[in-house]
């Protein structure tokens, strides 16, 4: 049986560039994995993309990584990208620190009144992340292109 056993990749193989790349949602900052909804976070965002293909826009670069509003493949729209479901759901909020393109502000922003009205995800804690906190408990995904 050879099925899962580990195998030396071929040498022609060897010669394309990386096909993964450090990248963090642009524009919003994550309830991080420390915080009580971090399971439950961690588990939305696998459901919502697992086994689907993934479409990236890169919107700029921080500490290493690409920083991308993240789409199903084939769904288009600032309503439609993965940051703003986080957002309904309370499981991410807008990161006022950068300077957010109105697109994506607009749809998101009513997203998070929504998320806050209805007491969503994290605006039902009262340790809501601080708008200066510097650091936190980050959570990192790689997006594998085909």
């Amino acid at each position: 049986k050879q099925g899962n056993k580990l195998r030396k990749m071929p040498q022609n193989l060897l010669s394309f560039q990386p096909q993964a790349k450090l990248c963090e949602l642009a524009y919003v900052k994550v309830v991080p994995q420390s915080h009580q909804l971090g399971e439950k976070v961690s588990e939305f965002f696998q459901k919502t993309t697992s086994e689907k293909q993934l479409s990236a826009s890169i919107q700029y670069t921080e500490k290493g990584a690409s920083c991308v509003v993240l789409h199903i493949q084939g769904q288009k729209g600032a309503e439609k990208a993965i940051q703003a479901q986080m957002i309904k759901f309370g499981f991410a909020r807008l990161d006022r620190q950068y300077s957010i393109p109105a697109e994506f502000l607009n749809s998101w922003g009513v997203a998070e009144e929504y998320a806050i009205q209805n007491g969503a995800g994290l605006w039902k804690y009262d340790d809501v992340l601080d708008e200066n906190e510097e650091e936190q408990d980050e959570v990192d995904y790689e997006i594998f292109r085909n």
